[in-house]
């Protein structure tokens, strides 16, 4: 439809490059509802305001990731998720299609983050955990564990104090599933000196305080409440899984056992048969030599009679010397 030669309500617009719209016009431009398509695949269904995605859209890439939520001067701006076909995504704000403000960001690997974000990167306080049980919470910085935090290791074991660039810097403290406390100086992730509590009671006084700090800022803060079962979800289908993968190992352990018991057994089978091949073998050899043996022992006799033929020597000798006499 048009309205003094500008393109007004419904209509579709087809590009040189391929590409089209198809929704409202307001104008001569794309203003209300409707769908984009580019030359490269990527489809784009929302809202538009001035020729440009404003107000509520889903943008579907070519590679297949997608991302719903909210646009503004045709840029992802507001709250919004974006996925990935590897089944990782992020959830939470955007600023000018950029990470910004607290979101939630679950791994392909299933490890999450949950928190502060600046231009795409992890920057502020947050909360970051793994699919066995490990949690960090405390400060990042351009996306490594950066400022004071608390650690949580697998086993239970607590560490609490400075890191930087993502290893335990400066002055901390370990607490062990026991209750057992031991203050140390760290340097790149190592503790390199055991000291005593009684001679660095102001730094320690200062990490308790600041360690009381994160605590509220997490506590108070109805995003971190929010995302806590998406945690706690992902914990339970991660256990799930790891006791199939586990009971999977193990059936796949047992079908191996199972295998190189027919392999040994097949391998007695074939060493029995090589010994009874040899036995039969040394047997005849055996027989063979004693065969031989005793018709050596026939002809040492015959030959034993030949030698005793001393009369017709000595008679050899006797016509010598009857020579001789003549």
């Amino acid at each position: 439809m048009f309205k003094n030669n500008l393109a007004e309500g419904r209509g579709r617009l087809i590009l040189a490059k391929g590409d089209y719209y198809e929704g409202e016009f307001v104008k001569d431009l794309s203003h209300g509802y409707g769908k984009y398509v580019s030359p490269e695949g990527e489809i784009y269904l929302g809202y538009w305001k001035d020729n440009k995605q404003d107000g509520k859209g889903e943008l579907i890439f070519s590679d297949g990731s997608r991302y719903e939520g909210e646009f503004k001067e045709g840029k992802k701006n507001g709250i919004g998720k974006l996925s990935w076909q590897d089944t990782s995504y992020y959830e939470g704000n955007f600023i000018d299609n950029y990470f910004e403000g607290f979101g939630l960001y679950v791994m392909r690997n299933s490890k999450i983050y949950r928190g502060e974000w600046k231009k795409g990167v992890m920057e502020g306080i947050g909360i970051f955990n793994w699919p066995d049980g490990k949690i960090y919470k405390g400060y990042f910085k351009n996306d490594k564990k950066n400022g004071i935090a608390i650690y949580i290791g697998k086993n239970g074991n607590k560490y609490e104090g400075n890191f930087k660039n993502g290893k335990q810097y400066g002055i901390g403290r370990i607490i062990n599933n026991k209750g057992f406390t031991q203050l140390g100086l760290y340097l790149k992730g190592k503790r390199i000196k055991c000291l005593n509590e009684n001679d660095f009671r102001e730094d320690i006084d200062k990490l308790n305080k600041e360690l009381e700090e994160i605590n509220k800022k997490i506590e108070e803060n109805k995003f971190f409440k929010d995302t806590e079962e998406i945690v706690i979800k992902f914990q339970k289908q991660n256990s799930i899984e790891i006791n199939k993968n586990n009971e999977n190992e193990k059936e796949n352990e047992n079908n191996i056992s199972e295998k190189e018991n027919e392999k040994n057994k097949t391998k007695k089978k074939k060493r029995k048969k090589e010994k009874d091949n040899n036995d039969n073998i040394h047997i005849k050899i055996k027989e063979k030599n004693e065969l031989d043996k005793n018709e050596c022992g026939c002809l040492g006799k015959k030959k034993k009679g030949k030698k005793k033929k001393n009369k017709s020597e000595s008679g050899i000798q006797i016509n010598e010397n009857e020579d001789k006499d003549k």
